[in-house]
């Protein structure tokens, strides 16, 4: 029985000592991942502007950050998860590093990115003109460059017969070739009739996909010239302006108001009106690429009043609608003819006294880029935003590289009034009339670098 005590004794014992021997410690748990992080990208510029986006993932907001450029730090608040930067006051042509540092902790760090300004166009063009019209009062009211050797204008020419007698029927259309213009005749179709009228406005796509408005729509598809008769409770006036982002979806504007919008569908094409809220003569409308924003400008008939109209998520609203002599942060608002934009961020307008810009997410921010021209402009193109083309009343023809404004005097004149112009790489085209002792004539000026 004593045997037995002592060997259970010793187990214990054995067992005791075994269990304090035991030193191994609970695992280690690691801490979680920092996902902290700051991605900058580069998303447009002009010659002295840049827009970059940041993206800010798992981070407490609102939180500072430190922007890193070449010659200056910004500090900067970001209060949503992606944030647009808009950086002015550059120089063009230049490359511009940025990095954006998280103030609280400076390990959390984005990529630099490098963003490029544009370079400056140049000013200096040659250019020819021509006349066109033999009686009453010619014009031209709108023009389209395809390419260099194909170049479309549309308005009335009325000329005379083999005879020398007036010809009763006008031309609407007139085709550059490369070489010389060539007049044409464009009938439209309206209650089951082939008619001939002068054509307000063109925009074109390809050399076979041409669009025309009188009071009614006309597409050239190559072969043929396609022809609508649209309803009253759908678009009534003139067509004044065409726009379309491809060949699929096209819009109309046109005189009270007026807008319609084709989209094409396996039988034709389907066309809509839209509400603009306006009665005022709609006379431009560009979309901004790369975004949603598409805007329409116009104007009273007797130029008094102004709209400018936002259309997005099938909604027009008005950004400005009022007397054109109104001014805002000191500029007379005047009336816009035309709208253009290549940037996903804002718009560039024609007021008639100068070159402006608006802010798409803004409801009116406009400010002037030019000094104020010498005249009243109506027509406006460009390619990029270092190349703008106005012209107006008077000759007026200038032009925007980006950085600074040029006239062109020796194209001044009293007699000329410019409705139109169309910019393509390194040429442009702007089409008038030019008032004769009798009747106008329709005018071209073609220009070159």
């Amino acid at each position: 029985m004593k045997t037995l005590f002592n060997i259970l004794t010793f187990i214990l014992a054995i067992s005791l000592i075994i269990a304090s021997c035991d030193t191994t410690e609970p695992p280690i748990i690691p801490p979680p991942p920092d996902l902290r992080k700051i991605t900058i990208t580069f998303e447009d510029a002009s010659c002295t502007e840049v827009w970059l986006k940041i993206k800010a993932d798992s981070l407490t907001l609102p939180a500072e950050i430190k922007l890193i450029s070449d010659a200056v730090t910004l500090n900067i608040i970001l209060t949503i998860k992606d944030t647009v930067l808009y950086i002015d006051s550059l120089l063009p042509n230049q490359a511009y590093n940025y990095q954006a540092v998280l103030s609280i902790d400076t390990t959390i760090k984005s990529e630099k990115v490098v963003a490029q300004t544009l370079e400056t166009t140049s000013h200096n063009f040659t250019w020819q003109s021509w006349e066109f019209g033999q009686r009453s009062n010619s014009v031209l009211y709108d023009v389209a460059i395809i390419d260099e050797n194909n170049i479309w204008a549309v308005g009335e020419i009325y000329m005379n017969d083999s005879l020398g007698n007036p010809d009763p029927n006008l031309y609407n259309l007139i085709k550059w070739d490369g070489i010389s213009w060539k007049p044409e005749r464009v009938y439209y179709n309206y209650q089951g009739s082939n008619f001939l009228a002068p054509l307000h406005s063109i925009f074109t796509f390809a050399i076979d996909d041409v669009w025309v408005g009188s009071n009614q729509p006309m597409r050239w598809n190559g072969n043929v010239w396609q022809k609508w008769d649209l309803l009253g409770n759908i678009w009534n006036g003139w067509i004044n302006k065409i726009w379309g982002e491809s060949g699929t979806s096209i819009y109309f504007v046109g005189n009270n108001g007026n807008i319609a919008h084709a989209t094409a569908t396996q039988f034709g094409y389907n066309f809509t009106k839209i509400e603009s809220g306006t009665t005022l003569n709609l006379t431009g409308i560009y979309k901004s690429p790369n975004s949603d924003v598409i805007w329409i400008s116009g104007r009273s008939g007797t130029y008094s009043h102004s709209v400018l109209l936002r259309y997005k998520n099938n909604v027009c609203e008005k950004v400005y609608e009022g007397p054109s002599t109104d001014f805002y942060n000191g500029n007379e608002i005047g009336f816009f003819p035309n709208v253009w934009s290549d940037n996903k961020y804002r718009t560039y307008l024609n007021n008639g006294f100068g070159l402006y810009v608006q802010d798409n997410d803004k409801e009116f921010s406009f400010k002037r880029l030019t000094p104020i021209f010498s005249d009243v402009a109506f027509g406006m193109s460009g390619e990029k935003n270092n190349n703008i083309f106005v012209a107006g009343q008077k000759g007026l023809v200038g032009h925007y590289n980006g950085y600074s404004y040029k006239e062109f005097p020796e194209i001044k004149s009293n007699l000329v009034y410019f409705n139109s112009a169309s910019v393509k790489g390194n040429i442009a085209c702007i089409v008038g009339d030019k008032s004769g002792s009798f009747s106008s004539k329709a005018i071209i000026y073609l220009f070159n670098k």
